[in-house]
């Protein structure tokens, strides 16, 4: 069963993060929106919600991703 948040895994405040952007990878930074986006729309999100959120973030940069490469259509595997 997967463990909750806790204190220790939820997102910095927000002006704390703003001052770490540069040090966060990309995927670190996926990860603390959608950490928020669970906050904002659940009371005690699961960590399960935060982890299907964040699937979707990725896969909507992906999509943005070839968006802009003028890709017609590709074989991701």
């Amino acid at each position: 069963m997967p463990a909750r948040l806790t204190h220790t895994m939820r997102a910095p405040p927000t002006r704390r993060r703003r001052t770490m952007d540069n040090a966060l990878t990309e995927t670190e930074q996926l990860l603390i929106h959608a950490q928020e986006i669970a906050a904002r729309r659940f009371t005690s999100p699961s960590e399960r919600a935060v982890m299907d959120i964040f699937d979707e973030l990725r896969a909507e940069r992906d999509r943005t991703t070839w968006a802009l490469d003028d890709r017609e259509a590709a074989t991701l595997h």
